[in-house]
């Protein structure tokens, strides 16, 4: 059998990344048009933000390369 991730986000994991900083651009944008909702731009940009900080830390894991132990 072969090794197949557990869920499907697993094989793109930018896809998820991506998927979340365009549903908190979307609430950046539809709280910008509705100035009187600040909680909607405050969780539009936490979303912005988080989905940042998960894609530079799956490519900086990327980069990496394997973790070596020395002797």
């Amino acid at each position: 059998m072969p090794n197949t991730p557990r869920h499907p986000w697993a094989r793109f994991p930018w896809l998820s990344a991506t998927g979340l900083g365009l549903m908190g651009a979307a609430g950046l944008w539809y709280g910008a048009l509705h100035l009187d909702r600040p909680l909607i731009i405050a969780a539009g940009a936490g979303i912005v933000l988080g989905a940042g900080a998960v894609a530079l830390l799956r490519v900086s894991r990327r980069s990496a390369g394997p973790m070596r132990s020395k002797p």
